[in-house]
Formats: structure tokens, C-alpha cells, sequence
């Protein structure tokens, strides 16, 4: 008698901590925990990305599985394959009306707004050109022309603020690069987010770094997604906000480019900042 009571009080307690192991467990741990198989793209830049995806959403219980396309498809096949709903999932790309209208996107901090930091490669030996710089109108009058890819919404915003331009259809690795540093084709400078400039100085390295300007603009990236994974949308948006407040994406933000805030570095935090406006 005195076993069976000890057991059944044995069996209650178990049962009693089970439910309270349940009940102070997150909801979303069981019920809205998923396995999620996505194909995107692998080459430049795609680092940080590929793991502020896996590590954001594993960080919110999810099983993640990650299929890398080669490096062998640019910018605009890429887009037309995700229209096409045809093998990528979901790509990044700088918010833009335009993908705004044709996909769903994840609304949350991709880059913490680094990407509407900009800052310039430059033809070696011309820093000369950019010392005297301190406000968008001495820009300006500069008459300093800037280099972009056909298309890039970067156009619009540099054409709303007075900015001369010229844009280059087709692959801009190497040819935009190649083109800054010939000193032949009419540009003096090529724009790029504080984030991939590092990376690709690397690359680039007969190109120089402009050392004293920063243009600024409120952009960031965004996961674009194709038809087939619009579902994601919830998910993605809070595993990334939640991974953002917890001040997880700053830190892999500083993983991958220590360089940002060095001030041996690109040394963001003291270049002469110019805010540009926007034309939406």
C-alpha cells in the first residue's frame, strides 16, 4: 500500500512538471516550428545573407536547409527567374517600387539601413577630386560623374538630387570596374553600400577607396520571394526582427565586415555625411 502510494505520487509529480514544462514553453517551439528548403543565389556578396537566413531562423526553432545556385547568373536573370517562380526562392535586392509591385517581400532590417550608406571606388591618384567636399552642393558643382549599372534604382535617386550619371547595361563585374579604372569612359566614381565595398576592394584593388565621403539615403535590402514561397513571409519577418532586437544582426554585421567601423577601415563613423533625398 505504502509502494503504490509513493508511486502514484511519483506519477502526479511527473505529470505536473510535464505540464508545466508545457505551458512556459513558446507556443511556436511546437506548433509553428517548420522545415524550410530554400535555393538561392551563392555568389558575390552572398555570405552575410545566407547566414542571416539559416541563423535567424534556426535562432526561432526552425530547421533550415540551404541549395546555392553558381555564381554563373547576374542580377537580371535572377529576377526574371524569381517572376518566373522558376528554381530560386526568395533574392535580395535593394527596395525598389518596382519589386515592391511584383513580389511579396520580408519587411525587416536586412543590413540595419547600410545599404543606403554609399561610398565610393574611386581611379587611383584622383582623391584630390573629393578633398574639398563638405556639402551636396559642392558635389554638385564638382561636376564628378558616378558610374551605375543599367537600371539600378540608385539612378533615380542621383538624377532627383542634380548628380551626373552614367549607367552600364549588362554584367557590371568587371566591366563597371574596368571602366572606373581606364579613366577613358567618362566616370569618376562607383558607388557602392558600406557593406560591399570592403569585400570587393579585395578584388578590385587597382581601384582606390574614396576616404572622406559618405552619401546617405534611408535604404536597406529586402528578401524578395517567389510565388511558391510567399507563405515564408510571416515567419521571415519575425525570425529576423526578433534576431535584430536581440542585436544578433549588428553583430554579424561586424563578422563580416569588421571593416565598417574600423578606424583604420572604411571608419564610417567619421566621414562627412551627405544626405540625399528621395524621389518617392
Amino acid at each position: 500500500m505504502t509502494f503504490f502510494s509513493t508511486n502514484r505520487h511519483h506519477i502526479i509529480s511527473q505529470h505536473f512538471l510535464l505540464v508545466v514544462i508545457l505551458l512556459f514553453t513558446p507556443y511556436s517551439a511546437y506548433s509553428n516550428a517548420k522545415e524550410i528548403n530554400l535555393t538561392i543565389y551563392g555568389g558575390r556578396n552572398s555570405a552575410y545573407f545566407h547566414e542571416l537566413l539559416i541563423s535567424s531562423l534556426q535562432h526561432a526553432g526552425h530547421q533550415v536547409s540551404i541549395t546555392k545556385l553558381s555564381e554563373q547568373y547576374n542580377q537580371k536573370r535572377l529576377m526574371a527567374m524569381l517572376a518566373q517562380n522558376e528554381v530560386i526562392s526568395l533574392m535580395w535586392r535593394g527596395q525598389n517600387p518596382k519589386y515592391d509591385g511584383l513580389f511579396q517581400y520580408v519587411d525587416a532590417p536586412l543590413t540595419l539601413g547600410l545599404k543606403g550608406y554609399r561610398i565610393f571606388f574611386i581611379r587611383q591618384g584622383t582623391q584630390h577630386k573629393f578633398n574639398d567636399i563638405q556639402t551636396l552642393e559642392d558635389f554638385r558643382h564638382s561636376k564628378l560623374v558616378g558610374g551605375f549599372g543599367f537600371g539600378w534604382s540608385d539612378t533615380k535617386i542621383w538624377h532627383h538630387n542634380g548628380l551626373p550619371f552614367k549607367e552600364k547595361d549588362g554584367s557590371i563585374d568587371p566591366d563597371l570596374y574596368l571602366m572606373l579604372h581606364s579613366g577613358k569612359r567618362g566616370i569618376d566614381y562607383f558607388s557602392r553600400a558600406a557593406f560591399e565595398i570592403g569585400p570587393e576592394h579585395k578584388k578590385h584593388n587597382y581601384l582606390d577607396i574614396e576616404k572622406k565621403l559618405v552619401f546617405i539615403y534611408p535604404r536597406d535590402f529586402r528578401f524578395y520571394l517567389a510565388k511558391s514561397f510567399e507563405h515564408l513571409k510571416p515567419t521571415l519577418e519575425q525570425a529576423i526582427k526578433d534576431y535584430s532586437e536581440q542585436g544578433h544582426v549588428k553583430r554579424l554585421i561586424m563578422k563580416h565586415f569588421p571593416e565598417i567601423y574600423d578606424p583604420n577601415g572604411l571608419n564610417l563613423d567619421n566621414r562627412i555625411k551627405i544626405y540625399l533625398s528621395m524621389p518617392w
